[in-house]
């Protein structure tokens, strides 16, 4: 099945994130036809920001450095897979008047984690994820979040 522009756009994908979009409906179409997910998908985790793994996490911190934004709520998809895609909610902190009294707003929010990485546990993880808002974006379109919207996450101390 090929997903066109105007059905990635009804998954409120936005036009400039196609091949995230399309990664993600090619994930939900795979998982939605029976497709085997490898044996070992529950060993597969992702750093959380201490490097510690974590499995399927329900919450991955974006910005490990101030907490402003993060992603919750998160149900994955292709789990221990070449990649996974995960659809939530995102909780971002407008930094005004700045980031120690600012609010968090929500956002619904695609991740996909991909790369390899052994951790000194030997536990396999992802190596990075890229996000996608679907929908409304909190940043403007030069904004860093919005040019690179890929965060590496090392086993290990950050």
């Amino acid at each position: 099945m090929v997903l066109r522009s105007q059905e990635l756009l009804s998954l409120g994908c936005d036009m400039t994130l196609h091949r995230l979009c399309a990664a993600l409906a090619f994930a939900l179409l795979t998982m939605s036809v029976g497709a085997p997910v490898a044996a070992a998908s529950d060993a597969m985790a992702l750093a959380d920001c201490a490097g510690r793994p974590v499995v399927k996490p329900t919450t991955v911190m974006l910005t490990c450095a101030d907490a402003g934004v993060s992603a919750g709520q998160l149900s994955w998809t292709g789990w221990g897979s070449t990649f996974a895609a995960g659809v939530g909610i995102a909780s971002v902190n407008d930094c005004s008047p700045d980031c120690a009294d600012g609010h968090f707003h929500k956002y619904r929010i695609v991740l996909i984690a991909n790369g390899r990485e052994r951790c000194s546990s030997g536990q396999m993880a992802y190596a990075r994820v890229t996000y996608a808002w679907i929908g409304r974006s909190p940043y403007g379109q030069e904004a860093p979040g919005t040019t690179d919207p890929v965060v590496p996450y090392p086993c290990g101390n950050r």
